[in-house]
């Protein structure tokens, strides 16, 4: 390096002053100086790459316990979502035209819990990819697919209650009958495959991360034009369109239970207690609302936030990235807990389904003939 920079001062001298003389010497050492130094910063990167895994330090109590969590999550997520559609199919009252697309979430869920996280089951308990690098990217896209089909599917169940609560003649000519709303569900299975399998063909990478112990998206700088469409197309679009539809709902309630309770109450009732039905009525709206934003923040804004600050250089523990994953896989159980146990139809199938219900019946017969004897002897 020194010997090449010496003999370009030299050959500058015949030509040029002494100060250019310099300002080319000190040119060339900064420039062979930093490339000595990124060299030896790649080197120490790979070594510690090489030598300090953080799937090799697990022990084996770890190990256990992220497998069995992950085997409790698949479970739950398989078993909540077939009995949804079990549901949906086996109680008439069930089969409505709102209730396609919730079974549409519950299929999407089904299928993560049997196409997608068995692999990332078995790359948790080896701690390294066992399947061919063909294997993990098709593997990788089904997770982008079927949780983007998720999302989807949530933004278009949001506008089907805008519609039905602020539009209600839009809603009976789009969702009248049956055909709009399983055209909306091959839909969201369309534009997720359109949006999600570039990377297969080119466009994007899908890649094995240590840190998440699974086949991701590449969160590199090299893909960054295909992460920004995914992420706009796959996540802002539809999170801004859900919150646009709760809260456009969550008015409209407001404004109609306002309205509701001064022509049945009149003008006899004090204003407290138009206050106090009002009140109940937005705190309904607002909870529905708010358990749904909570939920789809918490599940999947904490994967997004740890693959950007990886994009930008931010590296986090280990830690972080499972807490990550394992938030975002454990959406697939939550959303029949949303959508299935906070219905009141749905609460009453499930009772029919686990005998619940036979047996609240059994218990009330039995107690009215007890209740009825002990009123005779007081009598």
């Amino acid at each position: 390096m020194w010997i090449r920079a010496c003999r370009r001062c030299t050959s500058i001298v015949k030509n040029n002053s002494l100060t250019s003389i310099y300002y080319t010497l000190a040119y060339e050492i900064s420039i062979h100086l930093f490339i000595l130094f990124r060299q030896k910063n790649l080197q120490q990167n790979m070594n510690g790459s090489c030598h300090s895994s953080p799937l090799n330090t697990r022990s084996r109590v770890q190990v256990a316990f992220e497998v069995s969590f992950a085997i409790l999550i698949l479970i739950a997520s398989l078993v909540g979502n077939v009995f949804v559609v079990y549901a949906i199919h086996r109680f008439p009252r069930l089969n409505t035209v709102t209730n396609i697309l919730i079974e549409n979430l519950a299929w999407t869920d089904i299928c993560m819990a049997i196409f997608h996280m068995p692999f990332w089951i078995v790359s948790l308990y080896y701690g390294r990819l066992m399947f061919s690098n063909a294997t993990c990217q098709i593997v990788g896209s089904t997770l982008l697919m079927f949780g983007t089909v998720s999302l989807n599917t949530l933004a278009i169940i949001a506008v089907n209650r805008y519609l039905n609560v602020v539009k209600k003649h839009i809603y009976v000519k789009l969702f009248g009958g049956r055909r709009v709303a399983k055209l909306s569900c091959f839909l969201t299975w369309i534009v997720a495959t359109m949006f999600t399998s570039p990377p297969l063909y080119g466009w994007g990478a899908v890649t094995f991360s240590e840190k998440f112990t699974d086949c991701v998206l590449a969160w590199e700088w090299e893909h960054f034009p295909y992460i920004v469409v995914l992420l706009t197309f796959a996540i802002i679009l539809p999170t801004v369109l859900i919150f646009y539809a709760y809260i456009s709902i969550y008015r409209k309630v407001r404004v109609s239970a306002v309205r509701l309770a001064s022509h049945s109450i009149g003008v006899n009732l004090p204003n407290e207690s138009l206050r106090e039905i009002a009140q109940s009525s937005e705190q309904k709206v607002l909870l529905t609302s708010f358990t749904v934003v909570c939920v789809y923040l918490i599940c999947w804004l904490p994967v997004c936030v740890v693959g950007l600050s990886q994009l930008f250089g931010y590296q986090q523990s280990r830690v972080f990235y499972m807490a990550a994953i394992n938030l975002m896989f454990s959406s697939s159980f939550s959303n029949p807990i949303i959508y299935g146990l906070l219905n009141p139809q749905f609460k009453e199938a499930f009772k029919n389904i686990f005998g619940l219900r036979n047996t609240m019946t059994e218990r009330r017969t039995s107690r009215a003939p007890r209740l009825h004897a002990v009123s005779t002897t007081s009598m």
